[in-house]
């Protein structure tokens, strides 16, 4: 074999390799995107039903946002009004909501709700993946709301349960219960009357009441 035959060979393999190679590019970068916009129909999936999966909560619903637009990080933030700044309450960064934003990850903020804001970074979003992202958001920020007003009822039940009011006439008799009660946690409220009971009730709601 000459060797101008020999040099085109090689170069011909080249150009043959160099085809494979765009060839296999090209499709693993389809499949990628294949992959993202099957995240994003789900995504917007459950959006137009308004579903929050069960068994979900906030990390896991930050965990899905990153992975269905590629981002390498997504924070949930709060405004302190007495810090006066804004404190990270759930991340997906492995690290912890401690860990600092790199230079690279290149944070965008995105408001989802009074008060609240997401963080991401580190993925190529456009501004349909940005109306996306608010309204998942305000999935997560529904989902707060919920936990704070079960969380309130909660507290507000578990203060009931404790409130107590004993209906004695007998002065001292019912101060020395009310310091047997209140020693073991109770609020207590004593009326000497019926009447005086009545309006205690409407207003203060004891869990039990005592005649005696």
């Amino acid at each position: 074999m000459t060797e101008p035959e020999s040099l085109t060979q090689i170069i011909f393999f080249l150009i043959i390799a160099a085809a494979v190679a765009w060839v296999v590019e090209l499709s693993e970068r389809r499949r990628a995107q294949a992959t993202q916009r099957l995240g994003q129909a789900m995504v917007l999936s459950d959006l137009a039903r308004g579903v929050v999966h069960d068994g979900d909560d906030i990390p896991q619903l930050l965990t899905r946002l990153s992975q269905t637009f590629r981002l390498r990080r997504v924070d949930l933030q709060r405004y302190s009004q007495e810090r006066k700044m804004w404190v990270t309450l759930e991340t997906t960064d492995e690290q912890g909501i401690s860990a600092p934003w790199t230079v690279d990850t290149k944070p965008t903020h995105v408001g989802v709700g009074d008060g609240l804001r997401l963080v991401v970074g580190g993925g190529e979003l456009t501004p349909q993946h940005f109306s996306m992202i608010e309204a998942h958001g305000a999935r997560i920020t529904a989902m707060i709301d919920r936990q704070e007003i079960d969380a309130t009822r909660q507290a507000t039940a578990a203060l009931e349960a404790e409130r107590v009011l004993l209906v004695e006439d007998d002065v001292p008799l019912a101060n020395a219960v009310m310091v047997n009660f209140k020693a073991r946690g109770y609020e207590m409220k004593v009326a000497t009357t019926a009447s005086q009971a009545l309006k205690i009730i409407g207003s203060w709601q004891p869990a039990s009441c005592y005649w005696t």
